[in-house]
């Protein structure tokens, strides 16, 4: 913590979005992660970003690693203000990707050299560059893949079975359109 220093993010490995994330910003905030850690799960302590802006490089590997399908969404609030300040959710899926983020998101796969399976990497953007936030070997959450299907006209299920039995993704033949999904808290 001494070597990082204040702000920080303290996030742990097996967390899904912000959940057990924590903002530390002042002595009281560490005493409470203190206080609140299981002493079993571990966490990842991070330099805190201010940037309000994430985005996201998301897709599809094949059995031999290549991106047969990819896409980004920007998100309205970040994950952790969401949790924060109970905030309802939204996000939109883009028509076009910025070529900055696609180069990004297509090095980072490639690097982690994974096959048939979904990839959800999401990004922090800072003015006309992007930093990495996590990389996820699974698709975005809830609802994510319908707003994909709706924003791609395609069954990105079927795809997925596709490339498992050893077949070619199906294309679209439609022009990628924007799809915006979003959600309302119960309380």
């Amino acid at each position: 913590m001494k070597e990082i220093g204040l702000p920080m993010i303290a996030k742990p490995d097996n967390g899904v979005g912000a959940a057990a994330t924590f903002k530390l910003e002042t002595e009281d905030d560490i005493n409470h992660f203190k206080q609140e850690w299981d002493h079993s799960t571990l966490y990842f302590f991070e330099k805190f970003v201010t940037s309000s802006e994430i985005c996201t490089f998301d897709g599809l590997v094949d059995k031999d690693g290549k991106i047969v399908f990819s896409t980004t969404f920007d998100y309205a609030y970040t994950p952790l203000d969401l949790m924060i300040y109970k905030m309802d959710n939204s996000y939109y899926v883009l028509k076009d990707m910025d070529p900055k983020l696609r180069k990004y998101g297509e090095a980072i796969v490639k690097e982690f050299g994974m096959k048939e399976r979904f990839f959800h990497i999401e990004f922090f953007r800072e003015g006309d560059d992007y930093i990495t936030i996590e990389y996820n070997n699974r698709p975005a959450g809830g609802f994510t893949i319908d707003v994909y299907n709706f924003a791609h006209s395609l069954d990105l299920y079927r795809g997925y079975a596709a490339i498992v039995a050893g077949e070619e993704f199906p294309a679209s033949d439609f022009e990628t359109q924007y799809c915006l999904a979003t959600s309302r808290r119960a309380n």
